[in-house]
C-alpha cells in the first residue's frame, strides 16, 4: 500500500488547496524525526520559505493576592495578652487548564491567645477565576488551638486583568476578651500570552499564482483564533480557532510575506516570525 509523505500531502494541497488541513499527517511525521528535520524535508520539494521552532503550552493564569491581616487579643488578666499584631502578605496561585486549583493560608497570632485564619481557595473556570476568602477567628490560652469563635466569608469572580478588593472581620463576644482579627486584601487575575502557532508555509497555488497557500501548526491549547497578517499590502485575516489554513488572494506581485499570531483571553501571541520578510510567496514559486 502506497503511503504518502508529508511533503506528498503538503504539494497536493498547494495544487488543490480543498481537500483540506494538510497539517495532522506533518505533525505526526515530525514527531518522529524531530522538528528540525522534518521541516528541512518537508522544505525540500516545496516552495516554503522558512519555519519557527514551535513550542506547546497552556495559558497561564497567575492569582496575585496582596494585603494585611491584623488580629488583636484584649483584655486578659492583669493586661496580660493585650496586643495587636499586622502580618503584611502576597500569595500567588498559578493555574492552568490542567492544574485548575489552589489553596493559600495566612496565619497570625496575637497575645499567646488569639489566631487568625485566612483561607483562599482559588479555581480556574474557564477564563475566569473563582476566589472563596475565608476568614476564621480562634481563641484559647495557647495560639494554637481549634476553639473557633467566629468566622467570615466571601467569594468573589476575577475575569483575566481584573482585580477584586475584599474587606472581612470577625469578632468574638465573650465578656472581657473582645478579640478580632480584621482582613483586608486584594485579588488581582493576571493571563500569559497565548502561545505563538508555528510552522507557517507560504506559496503560490500551483496553476493560480492569484492565489497564495498558507498553512501552520497550533502550539496553544486554548486560542481563540488567529490573525494572518500580509507584511506587503498591510492586511489581517481573522480566522476561527478550528483553522490551520487559508488561501490568500491577490494580484501578483514579486513577492508576498506573511505572519500569524493566535489570539486568547490573555491576550494575543506575539507575531511570527518575528522578521516581517521571513516567510514569502515568491512570484516564480508559481509555475
Amino acid at each position: 500500500m502506497h503511503r504518502d509523505c508529508p511533503g506528498e500531502t503538503l504539494k497536493r494541497w498547494m495544487e488543490n488547496p480543498q481537500i483540506g488541513d494538510p497539517m495532522p499527517l506533518a505533525r505526526g511525521f515530525e514527531m518522529k524525526l524531530g522538528r528540525v528535520i522534518a521541516a528541512a524535508i518537508l522544505l525540500s520539494p516545496l516552495p516554503f520559505s522558512a519555519s519557527v521552532e514551535p513550542a506547546t503550552a497552556a495559558t497561564t493564569h497567575t492569582v496575585v493576592i496582596k494585603g494585611s491581616l491584623q488580629v488583636s487579643s484584649c483584655c486578659g488578666l492583669l493586661g496580660t495578652g493585650d496586643e495587636t499584631r499586622t502580618e503584611t502578605f502576597t500569595r500567588v496561585a498559578t493555574l492552568t487548564r490542567d492544574h485548575p486549583t489552589a489553596s493559600l493560608l495566612v496565619s497570625k497570632c496575637a497575645g499567646g491567645e488569639a489566631r487568625g485564619d485566612l483561607r483562599f481557595k482559588v479555581r480556574l473556570n474557564g477564563a475566569l477565576v473563582f476566589t472563596t476568602s475565608d476568614l476564621k477567628l480562634f481563641e484559647e490560652s495557647v495560639c494554637d488551638n481549634n476553639d473557633l469563635d467566629d468566622e467570615s466569608s466571601e467569594f468573589t469572580v476575577s475575569p483575566p486583568r481584573r482585580s477584586r478588593h475584599v474587606n472581612l472581620s470577625t469578632m468574638n463576644s465573650e465578656f472581657h476578651s473582645p478579640d478580632e482579627a480584621l482582613a483586608q486584601f486584594t485579588v488581582i487575575h493576571t493571563v500569559s500570552p497565548t502561545t505563538a502557532p508555528s510552522l507557517l508555509y507560504a506559496g503560490r497555488v500551483v496553476g493560480n499564482p492569484h492565489k497564495i497557500a498558507l498553512a501552520w501548526v497550533d502550539d496553544s491549547t486554548d486560542a481563540t483564533g488567529y490573525e494572518i497578517h500580509n507584511t506587503e499590502t498591510n492586511q489581517t485575516a481573522h480566522l476561527a480557532s478550528d483553522r490551520r489554513s487559508m488561501v490568500w488572494e491577490q494580484a501578483i506581485v514579486f513577492h508576498t510575506c506573511f505572519q500569524i499570531r493566535a489570539l486568547g483571553v490573555g491576550g494575543p501571541s506575539a507575531w511570527v516570525p518575528a522578521n516581517p520578510s521571513e516567510i514569502c510567496a515568491k512570484w516564480f514559486d508559481s509555475p
